[in-house]
């Protein structure tokens, strides 16, 4: 589930902690900033270059010329009958990259990427070419 993390006027530091910004999925994200295209076209655009950045931090060089993103979706669902809704959305991603850091991918492999691995997302599916 693609985000960007935006700092937001009020959020103060809790906890002694700084403030990491909240998250935003990247196309809500993008068309409050004023892109005016399809939903899909956004998601495919902001999925591939998201997909880049987390490669990159995961042991990964992608060329953005072999990455597919689409079928953006929001899901949203209860944990428990009387908890707040919880509202992830999702972005399908295919691609081919090449293995820059064989340690730091077997650590990604075993951990995801993004922040909806609670929910099943954010796992990676590694074939060799």
């Amino acid at each position: 589930s693609p985000v960007v993390r935006r700092k937001t006027p009020g959020r103060g530091i809790a906890n002694g902690k700084k403030p990491r910004g909240v998250k935003h999925d990247v196309v809500k994200d993008a068309q409050c900033r004023g892109d005016l295209r399809h939903e899909q076209d956004i998601a495919s655009d902001l999925g591939v270059q998201w997909m880049v950045r987390q490669g990159e931090i995961s042991g990964l060089d992608i060329n953005p010329d072999y990455v597919v993103a689409g079928n953006h979706r929001v899901h949203q669902f209860r944990k428990a009958m009387r908890s707040p809704r919880v509202t992830i959305t999702t972005i399908d991603i295919e691609g081919y990259g090449v293995v820059r850091d064989a340690e730091l991918l077997r650590k990604t492999l075993a951990t995801g990427i993004g922040p909806a691995k609670t929910y099943g997302c954010g796992m990676l599916v590694i074939r060799p070419a």
